[in-house]
C-alpha cells in the first residue's frame, strides 16, 4: 500500500476542520480577506463558501491583481468568472465522495483515505492564468493547507471577522502568518486591518474603459456609447455596473442621512436595528432601492430616477434600466416555484398577478412557501426583481398585514406602490423575531450544536487502554463506550457528575458525540494527543428552535414513504376540508363564511388574502399547499397571469 503524502493529508486535515467550524453560518459572501503568506510577494485574496448552501469550503486567489478580480467578480454576483482569467484562483470545498468525479479525486487518494461513498471529503482545485480548472498539485496543497490554518487559528482566537468590502472607506481584514510549524499543524497569525493594495479598482479591463484610479470616473457600460443589451446575461451585467454607478454617487454625494433612515424604518433607532442585527438580510439594498424610486428630497421635488429619466445625456441602457424601476411592480409575493440557477415564479397575494422573475441569486436561496417583498421591474425580455423588504415565513403574513393596515395600507392591489416607505416598517418584525429567539445553551451557556467527529484509529485495544486510563472517563462496561465527565459544579459534596460527551469505539473508528463547538474543540485536544489516533471527519447539527421538539426526536418505528394511492388519498381529505371550509363561519371575516363574505368587493378582497397567505397543511405525507386555484375558481375571484421569456 502506497504510502500517504503527508502534505495531502495535512491540507485534508485542515478542509475537514475548517468545514466542521461552518464559517459561512458567520461570514458573508461578499466579506473578503487578504493573506500574507511566507514566500508569496503578493497577499493572497480569501473569501469563505456556502453561503448558499452549496460549495462549502475557501476561496483563494493568487496575483498582483488578485483583490481587484474579485471585487469585479462580487460586482457581476459571480456570473462573470472572466475577470479572473489574470489571476490563479484556487477553492477547496467539502462535499460527499461520490459527488466528486474519479479524475478529481487526486487529494483524496493522495492523503491514502478510505471512504464509504457518502463519506466527506475534501476537493480542491487550481485554475491557472488564462487556463482551466484542474485538481491542485502537490505544491498548491502546500499554500492552500498555509492559507487554511491561518483562517483556523484566526477563528480560534476570535481575530477572524472580515466585513463585507466597502468602496467608500477601501479597508479590509489582513491576516499575516509570521510562523508556520508543518510539523505540529501550527502556524502564528497576526490580524489587522489596512487599507485596500495600492492599485485596486473595481473596473473591469475592457477596452472601452479608461484605465482606473482612485478618483476614476464610475465604471461604463459596454452599451453607454449605443445600443442595448441583447441577452439576460448582458441586462444583468448592465444592471449591475449602472446601479452601482448611482449608488456611488449617492454616497460620494453624501446624500444619505437620518431623517430618510427614520422615513424607511419607521424611526432612526429602528433602523440602525435592522441594519445591525438582520445585516444578512440586506436592509440596505431595499433601503436604497428606496431611495432611487421613492424619495421626494423636498415639496415639488422630484426622486433620484426621475431625475435621472429627464436629463438628455442619460443614456438608451441607463433610461431603461431606470424606467423600469420607475414602473416597478411593488408588493407582497408568494414563492411558487423555484428553479435553482435560473428564477422564481411569484404570485402578489394583494392582486393574484403571477409573474416568472429571472433572478439566478435569489432562486438559490428561497423555498416554495416563502413571502418576499419584492420590487419587480421589466427589462428588456424578463422580469428583474430587487428586495423591498424582509422574507417572510408564512406564519409571519398575519403580524405582517397587521402591520401595514396599522400604518394606512388597505391591503388593495397596487397599494405598497402608493405607500411604498412601508415596505421599510416591515424591518420590525425581523428585528422582533431575533429578539424573540430563544438562545438555547448546554450547561456551560455555549450555544446548542449536535456534533460528531470521528477518528482513526491504528491499535483499538491499545485505544481503548488509553482511554481507561483516563479519570474524566467514565467506562461503560456493557459496551465499548465511554462517558466524558466532569464534577457537577452545582453539587457541593461533588457526588453529581456532568456528561460533556460520549466516546464509543465502532472497529477501527472512535466517535465522539458532543453539543457545542467548543467542547469538540476542547475535547480533540487531548484526543488527538493519543498514540495511534487522527481525526477524520466532524458533522454539525445546529438545535432549530424553531422546530416542535417531538420533531427532532427518533421515531423507533420505521417510516415507509407514502404510496401514491395513499397521497391521494391525503390530498383528497385536504381537498373536501377546504370545500367545507368555503361555507363555514370564518371569525376574521366576521363570524361569515367565505362564499357570503364575497358578496361585497371588500369581502372578496379580504378573502382573496386569506387564501393567497394561506399556510401548507400538515399530513403523514407531508405538507400539502391549499388548492388556491379552486377555492378561487369557487368563488369566482379571477386570477391574474403574465406570460414571461423565461
Amino acid at each position: 500500500m502506497t504510502k500517504p503524502d503527508r502534505i495531502a493529508a495535512a491540507l485534508v486535515k485542515a478542509a475537514l476542520e475548517l468545514h466542521a467550524r461552518q464559517l459561512w453560518a458567520e461570514v458573508a459572501s461578499e466579506a473578503l480577506f487578504l493573506l500574507r503568506l511566507p514566500g508569496q510577494p503578493a497577499p493572497l485574496v480569501g473569501c469563505i463558501m456556502g453561503q448558499s448552501g452549496e460549495q462549502f469550503g475557501i476561496n483563494v486567489v493568487r496575483g498582483e491583481q488578485a483583490l481587484s478580480a474579485m471585487l469585479r467578480l462580487m460586482e457581476t454576483e459571480g456570473d462573470d468568472v472572466s475577470v479572473l482569467s489574470d489571476v490563479t484562483s484556487y477553492g477547496v470545498t467539502v462535499q460527499p465522495l461520490h459527488e466528486i468525479e474519479p479524475v478529481l479525486r487526486a487529494l483524496v487518494q493522495a492523503a491514502g483515505l478510505q471512504l464509504r461513498r457518502d463519506a466527506l471529503a475534501p476537493l480542491a482545485l487550481c485554475k491557472p492564468v488564462g487556463g482551466r480548472a484542474r485538481p491542485a498539485n502537490r505544491s498548491e496543497w502546500k499554500l492552500l493547507t498555509t492559507a487554511i490554518r491561518a483562517v483556523l487559528a484566526a477563528h480560534a482566537s476570535g481575530e477572524f471577522t472580515p466585513e463585507p468590502v466597502d468602496e467608500r472607506s477601501r479597508r479590509i481584514m489582513e491576516l499575516v502568518v509570521e510562523e508556520s510549524d508543518a510539523s505540529t499543524s501550527e502556524v502564528r497569525v497576526r490580524a489587522h486591518v489596512v487599507q485596500w493594495p495600492a492599485g485596486t479598482t473595481t473596473a473591469p479591463s475592457a477596452d472601452t474603459t479608461p484605465a482606473a484610479t482612485d478618483d476614476d470616473v464610475p465604471t461604463l457600460t459596454p452599451w453607454d456609447t449605443g445600443g442595448l443589451p441583447q441577452t439576460l446575461d448582458e441586462w444583468k451585467l448592465a444592471d449591475v455596473v449602472i446601479t452601482g454607478r448611482l449608488v456611488k454617487a449617492v454616497t460620494d454625494a453624501q446624500l444619505l442621512n437620518k431623517r430618510m433612515l427614520a422615513r424607511y424604518f419607521g424611526s432612526f433607532p429602528r433602523a440602525k436595528q435592522a441594519l445591525e442585527q438582520c445585516s444578512g438580510l440586506q436592509p440596505i439594498g431595499g433601503f436604497m432601492e428606496w431611495v432611487f424610486a421613492d424619495w421626494f428630497p423636498g415639496v415639488g421635488g422630484t426622486t433620484l430616477l426621475e431625475q435621472r429619466l429627464a436629463d438628455p445625456a442619460t443614456s438608451p441602457v441607463e433610461r431603461a434600466l431606470w424606467r423600469g424601476r420607475a414602473d416597478a411592480r411593488l408588493s407582497i409575493y408568494r414563492v411558487d416555484a423555484v428553479r435553482p440557477g435560473d428564477g422564481l415564479d411569484v404570485e402578489d397575494v394583494l392582486s393574484g398577478e403571477r409573474t416568472t422573475v429571472s433572478e439566478r441569486g435569489l432562486s438559490g436561496s428561497v423555498s416554495p412557501g416563502m413571502f418576499l417583498v419584492l420590487r419587480l421591474m421589466r427589462v428588456g425580455s424578463w422580469d428583474f426583481c430587487s428586495l423591498a423588504g424582509p422574507p417572510l415565513a408564512a406564519r409571519d403574513m398575519g403580524a405582517a398585514l397587521d402591520l401595514l393596515e396599522r400604518q394606512g395600507a388597505d391591503l388593495s392591489a397596487g397599494c405598497l406602490r402608493r405607500l411604498p416607505q412601508l415596505t421599510g416598517r416591515l424591518w420590525e418584525l425581523a428585528v422582533d423575531r431575533d429578539a424573540r429567539q430563544p438562545r438555547i445553551g448546554n450547561s456551560d451557556g455555549e450555544p446548542m450544536e449536535f456534533q460528531a467527529a470521528t477518528f482513526r484509529v491504528l491499535n483499538p485495544e491499545m485505544c481503548a487502554r488509553d482511554l481507561d486510563k483516563r479519570s474524566d472517563l467514565d467506562r461503560d462496561e456493557r459496551d465499548m463506550a465511554w462517558d466524558w465527565v466532569r464534577p457537577d459544579t452545582s453539587d457541593r459534596k461533588g457526588e453529581r457528575l456532568s456528561v460533556l460527551g460520549r466516546l464509543e469505539l465502532i472497529d477501527d473508528r472512535l466517535v465522539l458525540e458532543v453539543n457545542s463547538a467548543k467542547r469538540l474543540a476542547r475535547a480533540r485536544k487531548w484526543i488527538e494527543k493519543l498514540p495511534g489516533v487522527r481525526f477524520d471527519t466532524a458533522t454539525i447539527r445546529a438545535l432549530d428552535a424553531q422546530r416542535p421538539l417531538d420533531d427532532r426526536l427518533e421515531s423507533k418505528a420505521s417510516r415507509e414513504p407514502p404510496t401514491p394511492e395513499q397521497r391521494r388519498q391525503y390530498e383528497r381529505v385536504v381537498h373536501d376540508l377546504y370545500v367545507e371550509w368555503l361555507d363555514k363561519p370564518v371569525p376574521v371575516l366576521g363570524n361569515v363564511s367565505p362564499r357570503a363574505a364575497c358578496r361585497t368587493e371588500a369581502g372578496r378582497q379580504q378573502v382573496a388574502l386569506l387564501v393567497r397567505t394561506m399556510t401548507d397543511t400538515a399530513t403523514p405525507a407531508g405538507p400539502m399547499p391549499p388548492p388556491r386555484a379552486m377555492l378561487l375558481r369557487e368563488l369566482g375571484i379571477g386570477t391574474q397571469g403574465r406570460e414571461q421569456q423565461a
